[in-house]
């Protein structure tokens, strides 16, 4: 298949999630109204990005560069907000300042002006989805320790969503600029759509549950770990 016709594919395929946010809007609460304007924000990034590449080269790099960011941020707010661990609410705390002082020394450095933009994002891009990618499974590991069905709750599913996506492009990233990637790059477009329908389910479970919970009941020994 056309690589190109598979991220037009993956691009739209965010719609399906955006769709289930806003059926699930009434119920859900302000965590997940928020992810469902981050994916907002990721789609008409992606449309911008795809569509007007090639016109506006400077721009659209820019814009993904200023993503990155938004992305990394957003998913240690999430993932800080998803838990009652107290170790992982100050570490995200910590590291997004960390990151986001990080990000302004790469881009900004004259050291780092020597680097092309797109080289020195894709470090940024690899420096944080690694971490990133812990911290999502520490929070899964907690809530499938919590005793009840981690399954049913959607900050189980949208935690997933991120681990999959993190744990995945990270390895992917750190293959930029080489021959391999431009082989395996439809992978990343398969994995964002894995993700979307996690992130899809996640939704569904806000909109089918009737007890107004969307965390389970985590031990008080895990809410000091």
């Amino acid at each position: 298949m056309n690589p190109n016709l598979i991220r037009l594919i993956t691009v739209y395929f965010t719609i399906i999630p955006i769709i289930a946010g806003i059926l699930a809007f009434k119920k859900s609460q302000n965590l997940f109204r928020f992810f469902l304007v981050f994916l907002v924000y990721g789609f008409i990034t992606d449309i911008f990005t795809h569509h007007f590449k090639a016109e506006y080269p400077g721009l659209t790099k820019n814009i993904f560069i200023f993503y990155s960011l938004v992305e990394c941020s957003f998913f240690l707010y999430f993932l800080k907000q998803a838990t009652l661990s107290r170790f992982v609410k100050k570490l995200n705390s910590i590291l997004i300042a960390f990151y986001f002082i990080l990000w302004l020394l790469i881009h900004f450095l004259p050291v780092s002006m020597n680097m092309q933009l797109k080289s020195a994002n894709s470090f940024f891009i690899a420096l944080y989805e690694m971490p990133v990618s812990f911290i999502s499974g520490y929070v899964l590991l907690n809530l499938i320790e919590s005793g009840d069905r981690p399954s049913n709750y959607p900050a189980f599913w949208f935690s997933s969503g991120i681990f999959l996506y993190c744990f995945t492009t990270f390895f992917i990233t750190s293959l930029m600029h080489t021959e391999l990637l431009n082989r395996i790059w439809f992978v990343h477009n398969i994995i964002n759509m894995a993700t979307y329908i996690s992130y899809t389910y996640g939704f569904f479970r806000i909109a089918t549950n009737n007890t107004n919970r969307f965390l389970p009941n985590i031990s008080s020994s895990l809410k000091t770990n």
